[in-house]
């Protein structure tokens, strides 16, 4: 990658072990695109005394060369109520990785921004 990864973390503790699970999960993406110029990941917990729903949010922003950047993101649903951090993140990655493979990308709509990735 030409520029480092950027990690981002709002309302969640940054861990070693969870900055651990991210390079590697980030490795595995150049191993399917050699040539990636940026990846930024938010993780962030938007709501501290939510009912339902998984707690946490991913957003991954992936930039290659002469490509519109491909963008992931995984937001809390009601059927991932107690997934843990860390499959929510592997889930979000192995979707990216799957969007690199089928040279698929998301480019930014004016009137709503960018699109989700299906995961």
């Amino acid at each position: 990658m030409k520029q480092p990864l950027e990690i981002t973390f709002r309302d969640v503790e940054r861990t070693p072990a969870l900055e651990a699970l991210i390079h590697r999960e980030a490795a595995k993406l150049e191993k399917v695109h050699d040539n990636l110029i940026r990846i930024r990941i938010a993780v962030e917990k938007p709501h501290e005394h939510q009912d339902s729903g998984n707690p946490y949010r991913i957003r991954l922003e992936i930039h290659a060369p002469k490509s519109p950047e491909i963008i992931v993101t995984r937001d809390p649903r009601d059927e991932e109520m107690h997934k843990p951090l860390e499959a929510v993140l592997r889930d979000a990655f192995k979707a990216a990785r799957r969007s690199l493979k089928k040279g698929e990308v998301r480019t930014p709509r004016p009137e709503k921004g960018c699109r989700r990735v299906p995961g």
